[in-house]
């Protein structure tokens, strides 16, 4: 009666081996002897603690569809950058990368979103521009008011 008991024990233990490698990619179809599992006592005897545990073994749906999406990106030439830049120039280079998603070469892209190519100035800097360029009388207003 043992023998059977020890057969019928093996017996699962081969079918729940086979189910695991099923789920493993690095493992090919390799057979697994029965003789080499340790039972949970034997596990238990020698230190591990059971554990039950639920992973994903398979690509999720969400995952595989991202995947799909980069890799057809990937094959148009299209690739999603992270950049760090500070706050002003954000909404520029989000214009420069639509400009050049849309058809058009970097160089035009760039002269299209900025004044002539060059990178726009902020108001205060042509506000100070245009009051060190005063002259005459409009010079002696801005010094007696102590812009200048």
């Amino acid at each position: 009666m043992k023998n059977a008991n020890d057969n019928q024990t093996q017996d699962l233990l081969k079918g729940q081996a086979m189910q695991a490698i099923q789920f493993i990619d690095e493992v090919k179809d390799a057979p697994i002897d029965a003789d080499s599992i340790l039972t949970d006592d034997q596990l238990g005897r020698a230190g591990l603690v059971k554990i039950e545990a639920f992973v994903r073994t398979k690509t999720s749906a969400a995952a595989a569809r991202k995947a799909k999406q980069r890799a057809k990106e990937k094959a148009e030439g299209i690739q999603t950058v992270t950049l760090t830049v500070p706050t002003a120039a954000k909404e520029q280079l989000k214009a420069v990368a639509a400009e050049v998603a849309s058809g058009k070469s970097l160089v035009e892209a760039v002269q299209s979103v900025t004044s002539h190519g060059q990178v726009t100035k902020s108001q205060a800097q042509m506000i100070g521009e245009r009051v060190l360029a005063l002259t005459g009388w409009k010079l002696i207003i801005a010094k007696a008011i102590g812009i200048l």
